[in-house]
């Protein structure tokens, strides 16, 4: 099997969005705050939402982030790894790349978020825009897929890890009073249905 570390991302939601499974598609385009969304999906459940960060340092974006955020292909960015759960199951895989040009000012309050989510901050600030959602699908054949399911192997889901064989996922940058971030997430087995 070859190995490729990331997906191709598309921008014509409406195609790709009608390729995912048909409980993902309203998740892949909604355009409001992800934390929101699952916190209330997760209440439904009579379950609590949490955010479980496993990886945070500077280190270099993958090549099509770096180009997304206008960044030089050398350039470090402070990379935030975390699993969204509900009760004890992982729903959502997700993954922040943030710009060194970004951290200044209030913004450096972003390298410190320990276990609150980012979407909570994002959408409390007023000065926020988000540009164009990207969707991709993520296979085995992706060296990053192993990381977006990793935790499935560690609770009794509905799929464990060696059945799971794609994942679809979004990404888009949010800019704070114009200073870019990327957001990737990427939905898991468990995630509910978006109506339910």
């Amino acid at each position: 099997m070859s190995y490729k570390f990331e997906p191709t991302w598309n921008k014509g939601q409406s195609f790709f969005k009608n390729a995912a499974p048909k409980k993902l598609q309203n998740w892949l385009i909604d355009r409001n705050s992800l934390t929101r969304l699952l916190t209330c999906a997760c209440l439904k459940q009579q379950e609590k939402f949490r955010v479980d960060v496993f990886h945070e340092a500077w280190e270099k974006p993958l090549l099509s982030e770096s180009k997304l955020l206008g960044m030089r292909s050398n350039e470090l960015a402070f990379v935030r790894q975390v699993h969204l759960y509900c009760g004890d199951t992982p729903w959502v895989y997700a993954r922040t790349i943030i710009p060194g040009s970004t951290l200044h000012g209030e913004l450096q309050k972003l390298t410190n978020l320990g276990s609150q989510p980012l979407g909570a901050v994002l959408f409390a600030n007023k000065h926020i825009s988000r540009d164009t959602i990207q969707i991709a699908k993520l296979t085995r054949t992706h060296t990053i897929f192993s990381t977006a399911i990793m935790h499935n192997s560690l609770v009794v889901t509905s799929a464990p890890t060696s059945a799971v064989k794609n994942v679809w996922g979004r990404r888009s940058v949010f800019r704070v009073t114009g200073k870019p971030l990327l957001v990737s997430e990427f939905f898991l087995p468990d995630l509910p249905d978006y109506r339910a």
